[in-house]
Formats: structure tokens, sequence, C-alpha cells
């Protein structure tokens, strides 16, 4: 679409993908989080409970936004040493970029420190005033450095334009006047200011090899845009293209490759430049381009809309299984142990059993019920408990009972991990009392039941004991 547009707006379009590039990751953590890991029956008429115990809550993201645009989210759950050394990898990343970027600005002022401008031939004065003017700058220093090979441009406040000094002697009055003009073009564009945003940009998602491309490209189209508007203010197109190619003969290396400046020659794109500036083929007009530039920014920015809504969450994994293999575990389990059964059979170490004038509440027998439902590619449901407790000093039984959110249910094909808070409404330690359970498919309607967090019962044979779980047709 933008083929045939000017230069300037093919730049605006590159940088809108930069920017949609770092905005589209952005957006996509604002997406609605509803807490559907502990969504209970909704005959219930409770409130949802959030994973740490308190009410779910909807993150900001616009209604209008939630309405043209479902979001669809996944989660991963790496592995806390993985996910770590990922996490100090890509500071330790960003942190060689910063670095990076700051030795090319010291490079840059070591650059302008050197240079002076007592050397600047009188001609190039002349054409200096004449380029401010097509321009319609101020005044600005026209400095010259003998260890310079390609001419530059620096400064955010102050720029200047530094010349090589081995140039000046030889080159013609038009080549200078490409010259001067295209370094001035870029003062008039706020190129230096503007090209040290896009690096910021870049920077955190640099890593990415498309990164590089959208960067080159709006080094190219700010390159091209240059040359535009030296040949429409200053010189011929064919006039300005044997200028560059004269130049970059002359030309054996460049410190703007090392340092953080504005060369003619920077983008590494001259035989583009030159077939743009002799192809002969018009351009489209102005009204055209900013046409052609709203459309292709609109469409761009849907895709960035739509890409934005598929979010990819790391954590806890509301759920790993497919919906097919979640099917496994839907239903209504119950499972249920009488500790009186187990100490006869031998099942209960000798800590762990009743022990004569003993005081306090003894478990006599457990009953427990698992309700799991499928909500689209998330489990929810709920966890209760039924117990029979005995008070060991008047031998009296007392019953309890109690139904729990699940909290994080997650099912990896053959076990069910979730956890829930029985006693907790702490809000300043969330975490009391969080009892984290484990339930692993046995048969197609069997599973055994632990609390791996829990006080340990062992069986004779030294292993945390399980509870028989079945689930109802």
């Amino acid at each position: 679409m933008m083929r045939r547009a000017p230069a300037g707006y093919r730049h605006c379009l590159w940088v809108i993908v930069l920017v949609l590039s770092v905005v589209a990751p952005t957006i996509s953590t604002q997406h609605v989080e509803v807490s559907a890991m502990l969504l209970p029956d909704p005959s219930s008429g409770s409130q949802p409970i959030g994973a740490l115990g308190e009410p779910a809550t909807v993150s900001a993201r616009s209604s209008w936004l939630a309405a043209l645009v479902p979001s669809a989210k996944r989660s991963v759950s790496p592995a806390p040493v993985l996910a770590l050394s990922l996490a100090g990898c890509y500071l330790a990343f960003i942190s060689f970029r910063l670095m990076r970027l700051w030795r090319g600005w010291r490079r840059a002022r070591c650059v302008a420190y050197v240079a002076f401008g007592n050397g600047v031939a009188a001609s190039v004065l002349p054409i200096a005033g004449r380029c401010r003017t097509a321009f319609g700058l101020k005044e600005l220093p026209i400095l010259c450095s003998p260890g310079l090979q390609a001419p530059l441009t620096l400064g955010v406040g102050g720029p200047v334009v530094i010349l090589p000094a081995a140039l000046l002697e030889t080159l013609t009055s038009e080549v200078l006047t490409s010259v001067v003009g295209h370094e001035m073009a870029h003062i008039k564009r706020h190129d230096f200011f503007l090209n040290l945003v896009y690096e910021i940009l870049h920077m955190p998602i640099s890593f990415h090899p498309a990164a590089a491309l959208v960067k080159r490209r709006i080094a190219q189209t700010r390159e091209l845009a240059c040359d535009e508007m030296v040949t429409d203010r200053l010189l011929s197109p064919s006039v300005y293209a044997r200028s560059l190619v004269e130049v970059a003969g002359r030309v054996t290396g460049g410190v703007s490759r090392n340092s953080y400046t504005l060369g003619v020659f920077d983008a590494g794109n001259l035989e583009e430049r030159v077939m743009k500036l002799t192809d002969g083929r018009p351009r489209a007009s102005a009204r055209a381009g900013r046409i052609l530039l709203t459309a292709a920014s609109s469409i761009l920015g849907a895709f960035g809309l739509v890409t934005s809504a598929y979010s990819l969450k790391a954590g806890e994994s509301s759920n790993s299984a497919t919906p097919s293999q979640m099917q496994q575990v839907v239903g209504t389990w119950k499972g249920g142990y009488n500790v009186d059964e187990m100490i006869k059979a031998g099942l209960v170490p000798d800590s762990e059993k009743p022990q004569e004038g003993e005081h306090g509440l003894r478990i006599i027998r457990r009953e427990i019920q698992v309700n799991l439902s499928a909500r689209g590619e998330e489990l929810a449901g709920s966890f209760m408990m039924h117990q029979w407790l005995r008070k060991m000093d008047t031998k009296e039984v007392l019953e309890m009972q109690g139904e729990f959110p699940l909290i994080g249910p997650s099912f990896d094909g053959k076990t069910l991990t979730f956890a829930i808070n029985p006693t907790s409404n702490d809000s300043k330690d969330r975490d009391k009392n969080h009892l984290a359970i484990e339930m692993t498919l046995t048969g197609q309607d069997t599973a055994e039941l632990r609390f791996p967090d829990a006080r340990p019962a062992y069986d004779t044979a030294g292993k945390p004991f399980r509870v028989p779980m079945k689930r109802e047709k």
C-alpha cells in the first residue's frame, strides 16, 4: 500500500509498527482476568473467591474492547529455577543494551569534543547558509574533524553538523550541498532525538529477530525521507544521486557505527536510495500519503488489537490438560477413611495413635467430596469435607462439615492439584492455613487423594497415606 508513498509517511508507518510491538504485549496483560480457578456453582448464589481467599476481581480492560475482541488466555508453569534463569538472562540482556547505548553516547560526545570550527573552509559557509534557509533552521555550528571519515549530525538541544576535514578540501560545491543538506534535513526532522526514543522503545523487544527488521526499516526510511527533502528543496535527484555515490566512494569508514550519531550512510541502503532517486517514477502526493498512512495504520492497529487478546501468562497454570482430558476428572468424587479401622489394620504409626489421658480432639472419621466442572479451558469446583471428631477427655463426638472453593485447579492428564483455605480470613496473611491437595487417577473412575503439606500419616510401607476416591456415575 505504501510503496509509492513519500518516504516520510513510510517512516511513520514503521514507527507505528515499533510502538505496536511494545504496546500489544502490554495490552495483553490487562485483559479480563476473572479468577475462573475458583468459580463456585452458580446455583449456590455465593460470590467467587479468589486465589488468595478474597472475592475475584476483574482487571481494568475497557468494556468496548472486551466486546470487540474476546480474550484468549494461556498459562504456563515454568519451573522456579527456569523462571529465575530466564528473568536473570533478560535483565542481563537489558543491562547490556543500556550499557551499549551509554557507551555509544559517550563516544558521540568524544567526537564533538575533538571537532573544531576554525578549520571549516570559507566555501562551506555560504552552502550551509543556503541549506539553513531552505529548511528554515536557525544558525547552527558547522564543525570539522580530522579523524572523521563520514559526515554526521549529533546533539538534541544544540545540534551540530560535523564534516570530515579531508573531504572539505576535495568535494565540489554540489557534493558539499548534498552532504550538508542531508545532515540539516536530519536536524529539521529532529531525527537525533527521535532516534534515541526509538532506541529506548526497541530495547525491551530487541531480543526478537523481527525487532531488528523493524529498527532497520525505520533507519532506512529515515534516510530516504531526508533524501526527498534535499531533492525537493536544494538539488535535482540526478545530481544528488551522483553526489551520494561520489561521497560513498571516498568514505572508508565511519565513527557513527560505533557511536550514537546520525550519518549519511548509517542505514546501509545506498543502492536503494540511488535507485529511488533515479527511477524517474513519480511518488504519491502528500495528501495520498496521509490517506495511505491512515489506512495502513488502521489495519495495523486492528491486528494489534486482535493479537493482544491472546495473552500468555507465566505463573500457576489453571489447566494444562486438553478439554478431552479434562473430562477424566469432571464430576463428583467421593471417598473417606475411618481412623479406628486404620489403627486396627496397622496403618497408623504409634506416634499418631491416641494415647490414654490425652486431651484435645482426634479425628475418628472423615468423608471427602470433590466437585469438578469444566468451564471452557479451565477447571472449577469445590472441596467438601465432613468429619467426626472425638474429645479425648469426655469421649464426646463432634460433627463438622464445610465446603471450600478450589484454588488453582490444574490437571496434567493424570494428577489433579489444587488448594483450599479452610479457615483463613486474615487479610494480612492470605496464605494462612493454605492446604495443598493432590488427586491422582488410578483408573477410569478411581483415584487417590493426599495432602502433601499436612501432617503425614504413614502406612506400613512408609508411604504417605492416600484416601481412595471414586467418581459417581
